[in-house]
């Protein structure tokens, strides 16, 4: 017993480490492959992640977890390294030595293990929301010295500790807004704070308002309606504290009010005066923002007009004195400059009249300059509309309420439709944007006009058209007089008593009203003498009813009743001229019956009503000329259409009343339940909708934003309703419950479903079965995703993702899968499951309008379409006989695209791309010959069993089983139209174009080769490795001319060693209109054009780290660049010399034969050429007569004299100044 005892610790550290060691070199080979599958299943869990991650960002405002992103770049890295040292053992297969295979073997099993843990790793989320980041958009904020100080100091003073309040002031158009954005946005990039917060007050100090945009800016939820002022206060004041926070305001405020806690965080004001500042807000530094000094200005000014305006020496002079009119204020710079753009010598004298008759006065030269602009635009209809926008209360503008307005006014003639008066709108707001008149915003559908612009507008609009306003400004301080109303055209109040009278104003054509004292009324009377008003807008009022006199309003087009308290509307009903209601954001629980008496009506906006519980039956039906009806966010009651035909159930509409009105395009509702739907409800709306958001069930975000006009999002229930967005549902079985007694006879049609998209179900086991879901499908019974069960009559596109069936059709092919006959869009991916798509039968009779076709990252599929599950069928002579385009790519075991005997022909395929299909063979196999395919014998893709007769793209990236793309035998007519090549990582490659194929590629325009190892040659008269081949030419074949090839691109071929040989009398392919020619990354490369090919038509070469060449070209090919207009040449170790001094053909006695002229070169870039002499060491005149740009890098044997000529071993060529 001792002895063995004695023999433990001489086992322990002798015999295992042994026993150990040959069992790693007993498994290499099997731990080799064990590492190759991991990879590929570390791969697969890696992307799988990588797609759950982009659908989480871009549903915005997410970041990605560092836990997630620190597993990617690891998981990266670790296929990386085992990538490149199962590439090491491929090179070290050679080694006899067995027992040198230890380390490496080793090295296998720990990063296999390794990858087993990697892929394991779950993450139960990957992302986290994040605040909406303010786009600071500093167009106009030029580096100038006179901001970029004070943006600089700003930042500095702010890292103080004891400071917290910073002001910014100086008068109206100096850059206050562009300076406070820049220090925003480079705060932001350099992280100086965790958020930064731009609030704009003016006009509107509404501290609820203000509260929910710090909020939302901060990155919190929007306040409840029912939270106070100081409870919100609160929440925010508690979040702020201890946070690293900036706040723009552009006005004075209670900010302990509004829940910012003066000390904890950083407050950055504006200000047109520095007393407001310093007395009222309190801020503990203040900067003053000067106007431009005189070069700054002609910077801005020149910027912004272009160079190309003021080079005309007439214009460039008065340019310059235009520029100095405008005393460094840049607003007025920007839009004066934006407002002569393209305009003759005459419109700059006229402008620079008019800056100079305001004297020295900057503020009046600003008027002046804005006022020109404006008498610039054309139409009245523009001048109109401009002027609307500047007596309209507020600093910002929602372009949906200014054409409520601006339809009310009946601005536009000629406009038959809202949508027609939409596109109006907005195309003659992008023209003021165009002279600067109106600017662009962070959110969409608002616009802004700078204080100075709007200064002006009201100032022209008081002299053209007598309008009125009170509240920006205080135009004025009390009521105006009788005589003043009388002439008045529009009226804008905001905060305002109004006198127990008549206004009085008989020519008023708008009014507008803004008030929260809950203490103002209206006069019984006030409206009385306004018979020619078209457009009445009462926002924010607290009053029970509306004045008795507006009945009286017979021209009353458009009324605005938005964030009122009302409890009575039903005068309303009076005004039989009305063409928008606006009552959006306001509190009452019915609308009134009257409101159908309202039939011009062409606007209904409900939105945002969550008190609105009655609509009376009827009432939406009577208003049959409704184009646009807005209701998200608000009534949901909708009655059943069984009830609604009972008189004694329906109390409310029901929405089968939408089908009255025949002239809507806009539609926002919410439904409760899909219940309430009408049938064929959305066979009705379909065609004719424009623009719709339509939510059904109760879990949806009604104030969320969505970049898309057409918006339908539906809940799912268990019994005939259906999701069209079903994704990440880690637990779901089925997407509609099926019972057994229910379906078989009557199956659930979606009659309305042009598109679906089924993602990440893991657990999925049919849309919809007849067995229970708990019940897991056997290999003899396999689950198909699509039964009898469901009919889909109108789907058109189908994406599956991530589903974990093993077939997705019925194998019955019953009569109620001819749905599949309207599908014209297919993708499936990630759908490990499969081991093929679907039967010959399906491809041929079923996907008959199939036009596109997208299979990824199916890890199982063996092939496309299987001739084997149901038999072979015969005479298969098409399939997808629609089919346009079709990628294939991540498909790790895919052999064939289908077994047949048969010739089959793809007669509409124009597009085919084929990526990672490691193990393709022949794209279509004849079964009797699959059995014989032996893994070393060289394989092509395309033979004469498949056609292609409309093919333009083609795609191969990946193929390593490949050794030729085309077999020597092929149909008749295909690829005749193919003009696009790329062939991409084919490491077994030898040719890619072969004898018989040439003839069929006439039109080929662009060919790319990438990373093809085994390529040795591009073009070869003889021999084997070679991109094109002309040896062995069939019988009457002639040499190829590529008549039309433009582009030839060649990237990363290591072992390429000529683009083509110069070594038979055959000619090699010629390319009389080949413009581009790039070679990069061709170690080997020892030439790339024999000295007898021309290249008349070359117009761009670009050679790039090709270290084995020595010269680029020879003087015989060099003299036939007649249309060549830039040489790029990079790092390329050997070259001495662009153009060879040898050349056998070149006879240089003749007279002009020591002459090369570069006619037409523009642009010559020599970089990183260590061993670069010269362009040509020959006794040789060079000439480049046009070349404008040339730049050598790093050429450090090459000479240059001092005068910028090239100068060469025996004689300078001549390169002008």
């Amino acid at each position: 017993m001792e002895a063995i005892s004695l023999l433990v610790p001489v086992v322990e550290y002798t015999i295992k480490p042994v026993v150990r060691q040959v069992g790693y070199l007993i498994n290499y080979k099997s731990n080799v492959q064990n590492l190759e599958t991991q990879i590929e299943e570390l791969v697969l869990a890696k992307e799988t992640l990588q797609h759950r991650l982009d659908q989480e960002l871009r549903r915005g405002r997410q970041k990605i977890k560092a836990d997630v992103q620190k597993w990617l770049i690891e998981m990266d890295e670790i296929i990386a390294n085992a990538k490149q040292f199962l590439e090491g053992e491929r090179q070290a297969k050679k080694c006899l030595n067995g027992f040198c295979r230890y380390h490496p073997n080793r090295k296998a099993t720990k990063l296999a293990q390794i990858m087993v843990i990697g892929k394991g790793k779950e993450f139960p989320s990957v992302s986290y929301s994040t605040p909406p980041k303010d786009i600071w958009t500093t167009v106009d904020f030029l580096a100038f010295e006179s901001r970029t100080s004070i943006v600089t100091q700003i930042l500095e003073e702010f890292k103080k500790d004891n400071i917290f309040k910073i002001g910014v002031y100086g008068m109206g158009g100096v850059g206050k807004t562009t300076l406070v954005k820049q220090v925003a946005s480079q705060a932001e990039d350099e992280k100086l704070y965790n958020n930064v917060a731009k609030v704009g007050v003016k006009q509107n100090t509404d501290a609820k308002r203000i509260q929910n945009e710090i909020a939302e800016k901060l990155g919190l939820k929007r306040f409840n309606e029912n939270e106070t002022e100081a409870g919100r206060a609160r929440f925010l004041s508690d979040y702020i504290k201890d946070k690293e926070i900036l706040v723009i305001f552009w006005e004075e405020l209670d900010l302990e009010k509004l829940g910012v806690p003066v000390g904890m965080c950083k407050l950055l004001f504006t200000s047109r005066t520095k007393e407001v500042l310093s007395s009222k807000i309190g801020t503990q530094q203040d900067f003053m923002l000067k106007v431009l000094n005189e070069e700054e200005t002609w910077n801005l000014f020149e910027n912004t007009v272009s160079e190309d305006a003021v080079k005309d020496p007439d214009i460039g002079k008065v340019a310059i004195e235009v520029a100095n009119q405008c005393k460094g204020l840049p607003i007025l710079v920007v839009t004066v400059a934006k407002a002569l753009k393209g305009k003759k010598l005459h419109s700059w004298k006229d402008v620079l009249r008019n800056l100079k008759l305001c004297g020295g006065d900057e503020l009046e030269k600003a008027y002046s300059g804005i006022e020109w602009s404006y008498n610039q635009l054309v139409g009245a209809q523009l001048k109109s509309l401009f002027l609307i926008f500047g007596m309209s209360g507020g600093r910002y503008y929602h372009l949906n309420y200014m054409l409520k307005c601006t339809l009310g006014l009946s601005l536009f003639e000629g406009i038959n439709t809202m949508e027609e008066a939409n596109d109006r709108l907005h195309s003659l707001v992008d023209k003021l944007k165009d002279y600067c008149l109106l600017l662009d915003t962070n959110e969409d559908g608002f616009v802004t006009m700078h204080d100075l612009t709007r200064d002006v507008a009201r100032k022209i609009a008081s002299m053209e058209g007598h309008f009125l306003s009170k509240g920006y400004g205080d135009e004025f301080k009390e009521w105006p007089t009788k005589e003043v109303l009388e002439k008045c055209t529009m009226i804008s109040l905001d905060e305002i008593n109004i006198p127990n009278e008549e206004l009085g104003s008989p020519e008023l054509q708008m009014f507008e009203l803004h008030s929260k004292d809950k203490t103002l009324e209206i006069p019984p009377h006030f409206f009385m003498e306004m018979k020619q008003l078209k457009v009445l807008d009462l926002t924010n009022l607290c009053i029970p009813s509306l004045s008795p006199s507006v009945q009286s309003l017979s021209s009353l087009q458009t009324l605005c009743l938005d964030q009122w308290e009302l409890r009575d509307l039903g005068i309303v009903g009076e005004l039989r001229s009305l063409e928008i209601l606006s009552l959006m954001f306001s509190k009452f629980k019915q609308l009134p019956k009257e409101i159908g008496l309202l039939t011009r009506l062409r606007l209904l906006d409900l939105r945002s009503c969550p008190e609105l519980e009655v609509i009376h039956p009827n009432v939406i039906s009577s208003l049959t000329r409704l184009e646009e009806l807005n209701m998200n966010n608000s009534f949901n009651k909708w009655e059943t259409e069984e009830a609604n035909n009972n008189i004694s159930l329906g109390s409310n509409a029901s929405l089968s009343e939408l089908k009255h009105l025949s002239n809507l395009t806009t539609l926002g509702i919410n439904i409760k339940a899909a219940v309430q739907l009408p049938f064929n409800f959305f066979n009705f709306f379909y065609d004719k909708l424009n623009h719709f958001k339509i939510f059904i069930g109760d879990v949806w975000d009604w104030d969320a934003e969505y970049s898309t006009s057409k918006t339908l999002k539906l809940k799912l229930s268990q019994t005939n309703q259906w999701d069209q967005e079903v994704e990440d549902c880690k637990r779901m079985k089925e997407i509609v419950e099926g019972k057994e007694e229910q379906l078989v006879d009557d199956p659930i049609k979606f009659l309305g479903l042009r598109s679906l998209t089924l993602q990440s179900l893991p657990e999925l086991i049919s849309f919809s079965s007849n067995h229970s879901p708990l019940v897991a499908s056997t290999s003899r019974n396999p689950m198909q995703l699509f039964n009898d069960k469901i009919v889909f009559p109108k789907l058109k596109d189908l994406i599956l993702s991530s589903i974990p069936l093993n077939e997705l059709w019925d194998g019955q092919l019953s009569t109620r899968l001819c749905w599949i006959q309207n599908l014209t869009s297919l993708t499936v991916e990630g759908c490990d499951g499969l081991t093929f798509l679907c039967s010959s039968f399906m491809s041929m009779n079923l996907f008959v309008q199939l036009k596109r076709l997208r299979v990824r990252r199916c890890q199982n599929i063996v092939e496309i379409i299987s001739t084997e599950e149901y038999g072979e069928v015969k005479n298969i002579s098409y399939m997808f006989p629609k089919l346009e385009t079709l990628v294939l790519e991540a498909l790790g075991k895919l052999e064939t695209i289908c077994s047949s005997a048969s010739y089959i022909e793809f007669s509409c395929l124009e597009s085919l791309i084929i990526k990672k299909c490691s193990k393709l063979g022949p794209f279509i196999i004849d079964p009797r010959m699959r059995q014989n395919i032996v893994d070393t014998a060289g394989h092509h893709l395309f033979d004469e069993k498949v056609g292609f007769p409309r093919l333009e793209y083609l795609v191969i990236e990946g193929l390593h089983k490949l050794t030729t793309v085309w077999h020597i035998q092929r149909a008749p007519d295909s690829f005749c139209k193919l003009t696009k090549i790329q062939v991409i990582s084919c490491s077994s490659l030898l040719h890619i174009l072969v004898p018989g194929i040439l003839k069929s590629l006439h039109s080929l325009k662009e060919l790319y080769v990438e990373d093809c190892e085994s390529v040795e040659v591009v073009f070869k008269v003889e021999g084997t490795s070679e991109i094109f081949t002309n040896e062995e030419l069939l019988d009457g074949e002639e040499p190829h001319v590529f008549a039309h090839l433009k582009s030839l691109k060649i990237h990363g071929m290591d072992n390429l060693i000529h683009v083509w040989k110069d070594n038979s009398n055959l000619p090699g392919p010629v390319f009389p209109n080949l413009e581009i020619l790039k070679v990069k990354k061709c170690d080997r490369l020892k030439n790339i054009v024999p000295s007898d090919t021309s290249f008349c038509n070359l117009v761009q070469l670009e050679v790039v780290e090709c270290h084995g060449l020595e010269h680029l070209i020879t003087c015989s090919v060099a003299k036939s660049f007649h249309q060549l207009k830039s040489i790029i040449v990079e790092n390329c170790q050997k070259t001495l010399e662009i153009v060879a001094s040898s050349d056998d053909n070149e006879n240089i006695d003749e007279a002009d034969a020591n002459e090369i002229i570069f006619s037409r070169l523009k642009d010559l870039k020599l970089c990183n050429l260590p061993n670069l002499k010269g362009f040509c060491s020959r006794n040789y005149n060079v000439k480049f007569p046009f070349l404008t740009t040339w730049s050598a890098t790093n050429c450090i044997e090459m000479k240059i004299s001092i005068d910028g000529v090239l100068q060469n071993d025996s004689k300078h060529g001549v390169v002008p100044r």
